[in-house]
């Protein structure tokens, strides 16, 4: 497993085991333990949500930018029909339209599909990675 995929793991762990931890209070414990345990997990969980965020970024970025999306990009036509029998929802239009641009081609997917863009960005990188 990469290292950015480990990053957000480890702080659901840490959330999971302050949660566990908040759960173990007992009426008798200090009321504040239990606030400051509930804090805890809301900062870790705010915390592997923007390390989930910042990840999708860099994967995207990652792709747009790597070698194999420029020969996407520089290919285009050739990867037309590829990129038709992926997202069939698509016009011929639409993925002419494209003319290899990686954002282009995340917003067509988001828009045909009815889907969030960060869906879109993942269905596209694994489009790519498979070409």
């Amino acid at each position: 497993m990469s290292a950015p995929a480990r990053a957000p793991l480890a702080l659901v762990a840490a959330a999971l085991g302050v949660v566990l931890l908040a759960g173990c209070a007992t009426p008798a414990d200090d009321g504040n333990k239990v606030d400051r345990a509930v804090d805890a997990t809301a900062d870790a969980a705010n915390d592997v949500a923007g390390t989930i965020a910042d990840g999708a970024t860099a994967v995207k970025d990652e792709v747009a930018s790597s070698a194999t999306w420029a020969r996407i990009e520089g290919n285009w036509k050739q990867f037309t029909g590829s990129a038709k029998e992926r997202w069939g929802e698509l016009t011929d239009d639409d993925v002419d339209q494209v003319e290899g641009n990686y954002d282009q081609l995340v917003g067509k997917v988001q828009e045909g599909y009815g889907i969030t863009r960060a869906a879109a960005q993942e269905q596209v990188d694994e489009w790519a990675g498979e070409q």
